[in-house]
């Protein structure tokens, strides 16, 4: 049969659709796109970093999280990358996430099956009782508390506080000494917890940043003495002498001792560290100490025998306190501070005021008094307080 204009044209509309059906068919097969695979590498206090594995010809990637597994997903990246690092996390929460790769073609957006779902939990906390000091010239000593479930900790070292940190110790310990540093440099140290945990590294919240100066010589560690009691003396009674006749004496030659110079400390010296230790006092509500120069006499000639034994006992075995006995100084109570480096009285009254014992001492409430010794020796100087009421 005849076939009229309008049958042909009809049937070649249809013969039209059907090999755009038939191309469509042929490029949804050719494109279709296998699942991709999902990992968590790393977990940090503020961050979670994903892997996906290639899709061959996906054109990207689009990444979901929810904060349970079977939790509402979002959309949280599309990327052409295979790597993603989730920022801006809590480190006190739990994270999951799926992937799917998809690819463009002319008519639409081709979409591959979701991955398995990956998780990762709360990391560690930050550990307590952060603490930097100095233990030789060239050695700083940190410090630190156990974190549960820790495995080791990561110590990071900077020449600035917020400058670049590098790993420079990974210890299951709780303490480490830093070595071979350079003296009058300023070191700063921040700490985190380590585990490894389903085959995910974890990264604790770190530590507050804490720096320090090497100092040339640090003032030394042992404790200053706690304030003591004067003993009350008791003077033994003494007997009468019987009067008698006594003859006329004969006047006799005296011998006269040629003293011995004793060591003194300067006047602007002591002015000087009065001023400061009063400032720090007042800075706390505490009233001003005094000094004299009896006193002075007295914690000057301490300061002298620190250089043969620098300790609070003496040269000759006997505590630090009897050279106020020795001077004819009545006290109630008394405390020392001993120090050997230093190059004025600046310096040692901050080595004085960073260490809890000496620092105790110069604000003490029971103390009203000071003596100030400040003695050189080889270019060396060394210096005393002594505090009494």
């Amino acid at each position: 049969m005849k076939k009229t204009p309008k049958q042909a044209l009809i049937l070649s509309i249809c013969m039209i659709l059907l090999i755009v059906g038939l191309y469509d068919g042929r490029v949804n097969a050719s494109t279709e796109l296998s699942k991709p695979t999902l990992k968590i590498t790393q977990r940090t206090a503020t961050t979670v970093k994903l892997s996906i594995s290639s899709v061959k010809n996906a054109d990207g990637y689009q990444i979901y999280r929810a904060g349970s597994k079977d939790g509402t997903y979002q959309l949280v990246k599309t990327t052409k990358k295979t790597s993603f690092v989730d920022e801006e996390r809590s480190a006190t929460k739990k994270y999951y996430y799926k992937v799917r790769a998809y690819k463009k073609t002319k008519s639409k957006r081709i979409y591959s099956s979701y991955s398995s779902k990956k998780g990762c939990t709360a990391t560690l906390k930050k550990p307590a009782n952060f603490k930097v000091s100095q233990s030789t010239e060239t050695k700083i000593k940190i410090s630190y508390k156990s974190v549960a479930d820790a495995t080791s900790y990561k110590i990071y070292r900077a020449t600035s506080k917020n400058g670049t940190y590098q790993l420079v110790k990974t210890t299951s310990k709780k303490s480490y000494t830093d070595s071979k540093l350079t003296t009058g440099k300023t070191y700063y140290y921040k700490v985190r917890a380590y585990q490894k945990k389903n085959s995910i590294p974890y990264y604790g919240v770190f530590t507050a940043k804490k720096g320090i100066t090497l100092k040339k010589k640090p003032i030394a560690s042992t404790p200053s003495p706690a304030p003591t009691k004067a003993p009350t003396v008791t003077p033994a009674p003494t007997k009468m002498p019987t009067a008698t006749k006594v003859p006329t004496p004969t006047k006799v030659p005296v011998a006269t001792a040629v003293p011995t110079k004793a060591p003194t400390t300067s006047n602007s010296v002591v002015s000087e560290m009065l001023a400061s230790i009063n400032k720090e006092r007042n800075s706390q509500g505490l009233s001003s100490l005094t000094t004299n120069d009896n006193l002075n006499a007295a914690a000057t000639k301490r300061a002298k025998e620190t250089v043969s034994l620098f300790s609070h006992t003496r040269p000759d075995g006997t505590s630090g306190v009897t050279v106020l006995k020795e001077y004819g100084i009545s006290y109630q109570a008394w405390g020392e501070n001993i120090a050997y480096g230093q190059r004025n009285v600046t310096e040692v009254m901050n080595s004085w005021m960073n260490s809890s014992g000496h620092r105790a001492n110069i604000l003490s409430s029971k103390f009203s008094k000071v003596g100030i010794g400040c003695y050189e020796n080889n270019g060396t100087l060394y210096w005393t307080q002594v505090f009494m009421n």
